[in-house]
């Protein structure tokens, strides 16, 4: 069992060879020949079709994870992954402490990312955009060099 949530590697079931008959997925025991980990990053691995996260084990969390846009689903002993050295509690999800893992689909992932990326890089823009036509609406023009020293932070 380990120690720390960090610590906790998701094997992939579905690329690693392991013994069907020896190994008990209810129990969290595996009989692996060649055991393959989740790598995201690496050119020379097969890229999982799910991204596997740890999640706050809560209700309230766990509910708006599955309905936001990313689709979250909670990893179940029928999944082709395993946090290991987790034993599935009695509904068949993987717990450690105060967290639950879950999967989502990694076209969906990489789809809600982007876009929460480009807002995000929009953002700035979009608040200059605005105080420049608040502005305007009181009949002060305001340059983009103005606009800037307003918006900048001083530092001490």
């Amino acid at each position: 069992m380990p120690a720390h949530l960090g610590e906790i590697k998701i094997v992939d079931l579905e690329n690693s060879e392991w013994d069907k008959e020896q190994s008990d997925r209810s129990k969290g025991k595996y009989v692996f020949t060649d055991k393959r980990h989740i790598d995201y990053r690496s050119p020379r691995v097969v890229k999982p079709r799910f991204i596997v996260k740890s999640h706050r084990n809560s209700p309230d969390v766990i509910m708006g994870l599955q309905y936001s846009n990313y689709e979250w689903t909670l990893l179940t002993t029928e999944d082709n992954y395993w946090p290991e050295g987790l034993v599935p509690n009695a509904t068949g999800n993987y717990v450690f402490k105060d967290a639950i893992f879950m999967k989502c689909p990694v076209t969906k992932y990489l789809e809600n990312r982007r876009a929460e990326i480009l807002r995000s890089e929009n953002a700035p823009k979009m608040i200059q955009n605005q105080m420049k036509a608040e502005a305007a609406h009181y009949g002060i023009g305001l340059s983009d060099e103005e606009l800037g020293k307003m918006m900048s932070v001083r530092k001490g």
